[in-house]
């Protein structure tokens, strides 16, 4: 699921985080920070909004649903 919030242009930030309670808290706290919050519950997905959206900040849970947190931050690191 994505959600967007904050200004708009601005500073983008990107959660991945599977707890829909932590995932909420760390966008609305960052949202309120001047960021565009995007959030995601699992790997492959956050991967694709990662690769579209390029955000400037990115929260990572370690223990996600459908692919390791490890994992998805080596590929992170394979493309930014």
């Amino acid at each position: 699921m994505v959600t967007m919030g904050g200004a708009s242009g601005g500073r983008r930030a990107l959660v991945i985080e599977d707890n829909a309670d932590i995932r909420r808290l760390l966008e609305t706290s960052l949202s309120r920070q001047g960021f565009e919050t995007s959030g995601e519950s699992g790997g492959y997905a956050a991967l694709e909004i990662a690769r579209t959206s390029r955000p400037d900040l990115i929260t990572l849970d370690l223990g996600l649903p459908d692919l390791d947190g490890l994992e998805v931050c080596k590929a992170l690191r394979a493309f930014t």
